[in-house]
């Protein structure tokens, strides 16, 4: 009890304790195994599986969150790799005659953009899984040499194929803090899938045949964190000072989630035919109309938002897996064959910006929203001959990039900071082409002409998801 006329000493401040909340760039290195899973019959000798290797080095940079034990974040990266691998095959045909081709597959660069979710086991010691989007630029090289005539007459032909490959990472690490300071340690394992090349086969069997491209990293990381993002102790209440009043509740902050639902895929085709004193079509021609697509959709999104007064506005990334597929069928005018064309929506993805208003109800968030996206499409072709000699077909997987928009209601959930949300998208990948195919006949003259006109791909997803914000 304080003596009057006494002065009274101030409090100790209270303690704080390091926290990993904060942004942070690094530099990583490590090694690397690429996998190009394929079986291509060349002729008389066949090329199969490529596998890779080579180091890795590059930069990384992010955010964290920490929430007691527990610390979740967002983070992007980009290594430069010198993975890359060979595979030569060929055959001799007698006399000194040859071929032999060598394809040669190289990772240049690999990049991520992943949210991390991860455990404190120790204050200075974090272990956690990551997972998202990933991209290559992935470049595969064909030399072929041929020798005939006993070596009289000598061939060479190099190709190079270039191209960027998108698909999905997950894995996990672990991060120390080093010492008493802002510099930060890891360990980390990540698994890249850039999905199937495609397949062909014919009557007497597979003519091609590839399995999903991937490629596995191990590496070793180091990370500055700025600011001194710190977390105060608890502090001894003095009596004479009433307590501080608890901040109110805000939509801004960082969150992660999932989400799932339905979805519907448009792929507009109409086939045509002209013909110039032809006074019917040819009897081989299947027309084809439009592919109508349906399936499920489910996936993760992760995301933040700033409040403005009655204002929210936020960006964020998602990426679902789908079983939206659907087909259309035709069949020849002679009833000589049946043709079917498939397409299949493997992956759906968004990158968006969010506008929303929580003028009616401080807890519910209406919105809209809109950005970049972009799918991984197959497209599968299978004729099937009726006289039984058998199918042939082929099966061509592609990234197609464009744009979604959408609207949607978002709820908080009691007093959590749990999120609950209904919401619809509509993706646009733009029009495939047309394309017009003209055959001259002689015997009788006549000029056949086949037209294919495709509209807009699209798709259309209704989907409930559940996020956490992280504070």
């Amino acid at each position: 009890m304080p003596v009057k006329g006494m002065p009274v000493k101030a409090p100790p401040p209270a303690p704080v304790l390091w926290s990993w909340s904060g942004f942070y760039i690094g530099a990583h290195a490590g090694y690397g195994w690429g996998r190009d899973p394929f079986n291509d019959p060349r002729g008389d000798f066949v090329l199969t599986d490529i596998d890779s290797k080579g180091f890795v080095g590059g930069f990384h940079a992010g955010g964290n969150w920490q929430m007691g034990a527990f610390v979740g974040g967002l983070e992007i990266d980009l290594s430069g790799t010198d993975i890359k691998a060979s595979k030569t095959g060929g055959a001799s045909f007698g006399g000194g005659d040859f071929t032999t081709t060598t394809l040669t597959d190289k990772f240049e660069l690999l990049g991520s953009a992943r949210t991390r979710i991860g455990f404190l086991p120790w204050p200075n010691v974090l272990v956690y899984g990551t997972g998202g989007l990933a991209w290559t630029r992935f470049v595969q090289s064909e030399v072929t040499t041929s020798s005939f005539g006993g070596g009289t007459d000598t061939s060479t032909f190099t190709n190079s194929n270039p191209s960027w490959l998108f698909g999905w990472v997950a894995g996990g690490g672990v991060e120390a803090r080093l010492w008493e300071t802002n510099w930060l340690a890891r360990v980390e394992y990540l698994h890249y899938d850039f999905g199937d090349q495609g397949s062909s086969f014919s009557n007497s069997g597979p003519e091609f045949q590839s399995g999903n491209l991937t490629v596995d990293v191990v590496r070793a990381g180091l990370s500055y964190k700025f600011g001194q993002q710190q977390v105060a102790a608890a502090a001894p209440v003095m009596p004479v000072k009433a307590p501080a009043a608890a901040a109110p509740w805000s939509w801004s902050g960082y969150y992660l989630g999932g989400h799932a639902g339905y979805g519907w895929g448009r792929d507009p085709r109409s086939d045509a035919f002209f013909g110039s004193k032809a006074p019917e079509p040819p009897p081989d021609l299947a027309l084809f109309s439009d592919i109508n697509a349906r399936g499920v959709v489910g996936g993760f999104q992760a995301g933040a938002n700033w409040q403005m007064a009655n204002w929210v506005a936020g960006l964020e990334i998602d990426l679902s897996a789908t079983g939206i597929k659907g087909s259309t069928t035709a069949t020849a005018l002679d009833g000589s064959f049946r043709e079917t064309i498939t397409d299949r929506f493997r992956m759906l993805g968004s990158a968006r910006a969010r506008l929303g208003s929580v003028l009616l109800w401080p807890s519910v968030l209406f919105y809209g929203t809109g950005g970049l996206a972009w799918t991984r499409r197959e497209v599968e072709d299978v004729t099937i001959p009726t006289d039984g000699s058998g199918a042939r077909g082929s099966t061509r997987p592609s990234w197609l990039f464009g744009w979604v928009a959408g609207v949607g209601g978002e709820a908080r959930l009691w007093n959590t900071n749990w999120l609950a949300r209904l919401e619809y998208l509509h993706y646009d990948f733009g029009d495939r082409g047309n394309a017009v195919e003209t055959i001259a006949v002689n015997n009788p003259p006549m000029n056949i002409s086949v037209t294919t006109t495709t509209g807009h791909v699209t798709a259309d997803v209704v989907r409930a998801g559940l996020s956490f914000k992280l504070d």
